[in-house]
């Protein structure tokens, strides 16, 4: 069958259907020996600041992560930003002018900023998650893809959820593409390092049992055909409000 043709016939049961609303996906890096100075900047300036946006309707919500570990090519603090709509956007670019505080861009050796859309979202309430960040690069239209989520890649996250690992996820997709380092972004929130450790064990379980349906066998057959999946970044949240929460 062709990828297509099945991803198609998956739409007919779209399991989380979602309006998709604005988001900035804003990655920050910085040199290894800034990293400490990073970190306390985007704990206290930034997340105050992300706090006031929040309380004055400019975002309906932010989740400001920080990557565990110095990694060449990746980033080290990433902001994801949501707005109602992109009259909120427009709003939020005439009042902020810049995603980050004075602080973090003094560190910053660049910055790296994905006008997206958050297309399905669940879930997400642990106190200290631990995150993972996974790009990709997508080869079918933006549909094709919210079909394949729908029938193969949400019915596995339920399965962590429901195993109690995974507290919730995101999934984002770029408006502009082209030239970009990821088309598709998904977010997990992993209960705790210890959730985060099961991680395999849990994959390999829920995949097991999906495996006795035949439409969703039929979309883990044709996953190279849908998407690549790039380097992940393992990340501690340091603050999380509203949408994205």
């Amino acid at each position: 069958m062709r990828v297509g043709a099945f991803l198609a016939a998956a739409m007919m049961s779209s399991a989380v259907p979602s309006a998709a609303s604005p988001v900035l996906a804003v990655a920050v890096h910085v040199r290894p020996a800034d990293r400490d100075a990073l970190r306390r900047a985007v704990e206290t300036s930034q997340t105050a600041r992300l706090k006031q946006w929040r309380a004055q309707g400019l975002v309906t919500g932010f989740r400001l992560l920080f990557a565990r570990y110095p990694d060449s090519g990746q980033w080290d603090a990433f902001e994801l930003l949501q707005f109602r709509d992109e009259a909120a956007l427009a709003r939020w670019r005439k009042a902020a002018s810049e995603p980050f505080v004075a602080k973090v861009l003094a560190l910053a050796q660049s910055i790296e900023t994905t006008p997206g859309e958050m297309v399905r979202r669940e879930g997400g309430h642990s106190r200290h998650p631990a995150v993972l960040v996974i790009p990709y690069e997508v080869m079918v239209t933006p549909a094709e893809y919210a079909s394949y989520l729908d029938g193969y890649t949400i019915p596995q996250f339920r399965g962590w959820m429901n195993a109690g690992v995974l507290d919730g996820y995101d999934i984002i997709m770029s408006s502009y593409p082209a030239g970009r380092p990821w088309a598709a972004l998904i977010t997990l929130r992993y209960r705790d390092d210890t959730a985060l450790g099961r991680r395999d064990a849990v994959v390999q379980e829920t995949r097991s049992a999906l495996a006795s349906n035949r439409a969703w066998k039929e979309l883990a057959d044709s996953k190279k055909n849908v998407r690549s999946e790039h380097a992940l970044a393992v990340a501690d949240e340091i603050a999380s409000e509203g949408d994205v929460q």
